[in-house]
């Protein structure tokens, strides 16, 4: 009788067994398709390839500098982001409902102020200084939209 293996299955074991990785073939698929047909074939390859993208990115070594460990926080983010919006098949109403994206839009706002914070430091002319970002909306949703507006926009947004 063959002992048992003591090898435990890692996330990154897990992931590449469950990987298709032909992305190219898989786009040039989804590409022949139009439409919803092709947005629902081009979402989960978007899915797949940012989670290689993850792997990838958790796989540097951070302890070169802080730098390092700044710029793969941000990575981190914008792919938690794009695998968000990703894994919902670019239907935003969960993403919104969630809250997750939102917690990494905020990180990834804050991952850039803390860069240019360090970069800031280390700058000697005030006028070469990297401004921080704000996280402001552009148009103010708070009021209730008229029926109109929002049967026109359930319609369009979501149809």
């Amino acid at each position: 009788m063959k002992p048992k293996s003591r090898h435990i299955m890692t996330w990154t074991d897990k992931f590449k067994a469950s990987m298709d990785t032909d992305f190219l073939g898989r786009f040039e698929k989804c590409n022949l398709l139009h439409g919803k047909e092709r947005n629902t074939c081009l979402y989960p390859l978007l899915h797949d390839v940012t989670k290689l993208q993850d792997l990838i990115n958790l796989s540097l070594d951070v302890s070169v500098n802080f730098s390092t460990q700044l710029a793969r926080n941000m990575v981190n983010d914008a792919n938690a982001i794009i695998l968000g919006v990703s894994s919902k098949g670019g239907d935003i109403r969960p993403v919104l409902l969630h809250g997750y994206v939102d917690e990494k839009i905020n990180k990834l706002v804050y991952d850039w102020n803390s860069m240019a914070h360090d970069y800031n430091i280390t700058v000697d002319d005030p006028a070469k200084f990297i401004p921080k970002k704000k996280l402001t909306s552009f148009i103010d949703r708070t009021k209730i939209a008229d029926k109109k507006t929002r049967d026109w926009h359930r319609k369009y947004l979501f149809g």
